[in-house]
């Protein structure tokens, strides 16, 4: 039965189903009363945004009123004569499932798009129907040496929740809800490294669950769900929050009222100057697209974009923390001549200067690019450079 009706009021009022006839329902209330019912959506389903009343001639009749959103329905007392039949039928709700799936290749499935600007993510609308969704199969999702074992609600899982292309019982009941699946894969003996970028948002560890709640935490490289370390010899790492308890320390401390992705960004001085990085598995031959946003705390901020070889990153960052240091004119450039006349041919470097205004507390900068992972390079660093 996909409608359920209750709730009703007036005195001898009756609602009931129609028996064979699903989202039908026959109502009768004492002549002089106003009839007032509540229809309630079945589990998996949603309210229907139109219904029809009628007369037990089967008369369509106006004047009352229906609230698709709370379900309440009102019959003024002059229409109320004899039997009332009500035709009400739900819809069943709609969920989209967002895949984040590592490796190269193609997931499929029906209803399986490709989110358009965003590196092996696919999106699959789903249609409440029945008990059970059939999740997107592997398809030609590859990644050397590493073998797909499914999907996961937690990106730092290392079993599989999900097999690729099984039918599961639904994921959520809630309409218009988006649930994040991310692609597993078993790597043992092969390399210690994820497949993909974690915590892009610095959405981990959440300040405002903290023994200590605040609008800025210094969490240890290492600390569960952070998966960034730092180049930093206190290896610190400072989290902001704009959550709306924190939002007015966050403008006064940060000159910042929002996060570009969720509530929490990272600052990238911490106690001291570093960069903020993660080693990701990737295979050689790969264009990867890039995206960050950056946004200027106080006049003067920049930071250095790094994507390259493990094995060069070192010395580029120390061609980057001389130059840094002492701010030749002309530097930004002096840095990326040297880092390539050293023959550091895999570091790729995009220094941004963020704009600053003090009355613009919501201007994030946005910005992208693409790197080629080179033919030998198993694993790849992106790193966040400040240099202010």
């Amino acid at each position: 039965m996909e409608l359920i009706a209750a709730d009703v009021e007036g005195d001898g009022a009756i609602m009931k189903p129609v028996v064979g006839s699903p989202g039908v329902y026959q109502g009768q209330a004492l002549e002089g009363d106003d009839f007032i019912t509540t229809l309630f959506a079945a589990d998996g389903f949603r309210l229907p945004p139109t219904i029809e009343v009628k007369n037990e001639a089967g008369d369509l009749l106006e004047g009352w009123t229906y609230n698709s959103s709370t379900g309440v329905i009102v019959v003024p007392s002059d229409l109320v004569v004899g039997n009332l039949v009500i035709n009400a039928t739900g819809e069943r709700i709609r969920y989209t499932i967002v895949y984040s799936s590592g490796g190269v290749g193609e997931i499929e499935g029906d209803g399986v798009e490709k989110v358009p600007g965003k590196s092996n993510v696919w999106q699959q609308s789903v249609v409440a129907a029945g008990d059970t969704v059939t999740l997107a199969g592997q398809g030609t999702l590859a990644a050397e040496g590493w073998t797909f074992l499914g999907w996961a609600r937690d990106p730092a899982a290392t079993e599989a929740e999900f097999v690729a292309g099984a039918s599961v019982p639904h994921l959520t009941r809630l309409d218009l809800a988006t649930v994040k699946l991310y692609g597993i894969w078993d790597g043992t003996g092969v390399s210690s490294f994820p497949v993909s970028l974690h915590n892009g948002s610095f959405e981990q560890p959440c300040n405002a669950l903290q023994d200590s709640p605040k609008f800025y935490i210094f969490y240890p490289e290492g600390a569960e769900g952070l998966d960034w370390s730092t180049t930093a010899s206190d290896n610190q790492i400072e989290i902001g929050s704009v959550e709306t308890n924190f939002q007015n320390d966050s403008i006064a401390n940060y000159h910042t009222a929002l996060a570009r992705d969720g509530v929490q960004f990272a600052e990238l001085n911490a106690n001291q100057v570093g960069a903020l990085y993660q080693d990701v598995s990737i295979v050689p031959g790969v264009t990867l697209y890039w995206g960050f946003s950056h946004k200027a705390r106080e006049e003067g901020d920049a930071l250095a974009f790094l994507v390259g070889s493990t094995n060069e990153f070192e010395q580029a960052l120390a061609i980057y923390t001389e130059k840094v240091a002492a701010k030749p004119a002309g530097w930004q450039h002096a840095t990326t001549n040297e880092i390539a006349k050293a023959g550091l041919a895999s570091i790729q470097v995009t220094y941004h200067k963020a704009p600053y205004d003090a009355s613009d507390l919501y201007g994030w900068t946005d910005l992208k690019g693409k790197y080629t992972v080179p033919e030998g390079q198993n694993v790849t660093k992106f790193a966040f450079l400040s240099l202010s």
